[in-house]
């Protein structure tokens, strides 16, 4: 993985990307993450990717977005990485993990005997995703069926579905919000953690990635998911139920603003993120190179129904 690691940094740097203080290295039993070459102090931006180097709808073949029309972002970008077999994308290629990795952890490609061994939660978050990648596929194969077979979609679609960013501009602001994705070289490196971690921020120009915290020279650096909502609910027999959602899912970062929306992934582009007394509290990437501290009042969006944590 080293040679393969090399060239993709020596490609990275032809393509405009910025890395700073930081470097990807394969890690023992965890595959390739990102880590510290020097001392870093706190807000310092440790990668920097330009607009035209990410993997969106802007800049996926025309031919395959115009092949698809109606299709979501998920399904195009999917169906771009297998069909679109540019030489110039080999070196990130070579870093994505294998069909075999992928198959190991996700449960989508295990057998059925296996499946049935998940508990009522995963399986119902399972059959929700089956339903998509089938949506997706059904899509892609009235067009490229007899080119593409479902096997590889589904490894790209994982692919897609485990490494893409939250990702808008004033153009694509309008699509559906699970359609603001797109893939990025370099930064779909890091690995993911509720602490110890890097925020990430987006405007017309790039996306970078800051550290929030230091770090010393081989500490490994991790982009976080976003906050999340917990807690005791009282339910409607007297009792006390464990109510969860993921923060991350029901809001979104619009231009600089908090709002309440599904799906929208504001710690993908907001940072230094905490909570106090009910309000939610970060600076937001606006889009134009600035981040304004937004807030929003949870207590006006969040409630208890019957024991469980509901956004409205």
């Amino acid at each position: 993985m080293e040679a393969e690691i090399d060239n993709l940094l020596q490609w990275a740097k032809k393509k405009g990307i910025e890395i700073n203080g930081c470097t990807p290295k394969q890690l023992h039993g965890r595959g390739v993450g990102i880590v510290a070459t020097r001392p870093l102090k706190a807000n310092e931006v440790i990668l920097r990717v330009p607009t035209d180097t990410l993997r969106s709808l802007a800049n996926t073949p025309k031919d395959v977005v115009a092949s698809l029309p109606g299709a979501t972002v998920h399904a195009i970008l999917s169906a771009s990485l297998c069909l679109d077999r540019a030489a110039d994308l080999d070196a990130w290629r070579a870093v994505f993990p294998s069909k075999a990795d992928i198959h190991a952890v996700l449960p989508i490609c295990w057998p059925s005997e296996l499946r049935a061994l998940l508990p009522h939660t995963a399986t119902t978050l399972l059959a929700r995703q089956s339903a998509k990648f089938n949506k997706d596929w059904a899509a892609v194969e009235a067009v490229y069926g007899g080119d593409l077979a479902k096997e590889d979609f589904l490894y790209a679609w994982l692919l897609v579905n485990t490494r893409s960013f939250y990702h808008t501009t004033r153009k694509t602001a309008k699509l559906p919000k699970e359609d603001h994705m797109v893939l990025q070289p370099v930064a779909d490196l890091f690995n993911h953690s509720p602490t110890g971690w890097c925020a990430g921020a987006f405007n017309e120009d790039a996306f970078t990635i800051t550290t929030q915290e230091a770090h010393e020279p081989g500490q490994e650096l991790f982009i976080k998911y976003g906050s999340h909502a917990n807690g005791g609910c009282g339910d409607n027999n007297g009792g006390l139920a464990y109510g969860y959602f993921e923060l991350n899912t029901k809001f979104a970062n619009i231009f600089g603003q908090l709002s309440r929306q599904d799906g929208g992934y504001f710690g993908h582009s907001c940072q230094n993120i905490r909570y106090d007394n009910g309000v939610l509290t970060a600076e937001c990437g606006d889009g134009n190179g600035g981040t304004p501290t937004s807030s929003i009042n949870l207590n006006e969006h969040i409630c208890n129904v019957n024991g469980q944590l509901e956004a409205f």
